[in-house]
């Protein structure tokens, strides 16, 4: 024989959900892409306006130095590094360039659109491949300049300090960004 059921065990079943909902399913659910857009523009403004005018300035106060002589002995020479101007003028066009690309995708994926999605990372791929360039040429032909502007061991380890602390936030943003923007449910909330 079995018993009859209680009211309170009725209700309690009621109240067991038959279907479970994710939030990533939902259209309303909040997402990261309207903010990690906005600080993407804003590193690449600052990188359209900070970095060409530190290099400007910084080329006027060192000047076209020459390199230095090479030394007596084969094995004390430093490698050749290129003209140091041009090398450096090309690289503060190419980053311009490159920040002109993050600015308009940045700003089209703040209205959700899939080519600002798909700009905004080319931006953020760009941006690692460049650091990690202008990394490699700085520790293989070293850094000219440093020593007029910062003559003692300390400042110049405070510089590079906050140098790379800045290299490695810009470089752990564009991972960000590209691990974001790539999951196929934010992919999803674009047209």
């Amino acid at each position: 024989m079995s018993q009859p059921k209680q009211p309170d065990q009725d209700r309690f079943q009621a109240d067991i959900p038959v279907r479970t909902r994710h939030l990533r399913d939902e259209q309303d659910a909040p997402d990261y892409i309207a903010p990690l857009a906005a600080v993407a523009v804003i590193v690449a403004l600052l990188g359209t306006t900070c970095l060409p005018l530190y290099t400007v300035a910084s080329m006027i106060a060192i000047g076209d130095t020459a390199l230095p002589a090479p030394q007596d002995t084969p094995a004390a020479q430093p490698a050749e590094a290129p003209h140091v101007p041009v090398v450096t003028l090309a690289f503060v066009i190419v980053f311009f360039l490159i920040a002109v690309v993050g600015i308009v995708g940045g700003l089209a994926t703040i209205f959700r659109r899939n080519w600002g999605r798909r700009l905004l990372l080319a931006y953020a791929g760009l941006v690692l491949v460049y650091l990690i360039t202008a990394v490699y040429l700085r520790m293989r032909f070293g850094i000219e300049g440093l020593t007029a502007t910062a003559p003692t061991a300390s400042a110049l380890s405070l510089h590079l300090t906050c140098t790379l602390g800045v290299l490695l936030l810009v470089a752990v943003l564009m991972v960000v960004i590209l691990r974001y923007f790539t999951q196929p449910h934010i992919a999803r909330r674009f047209r």
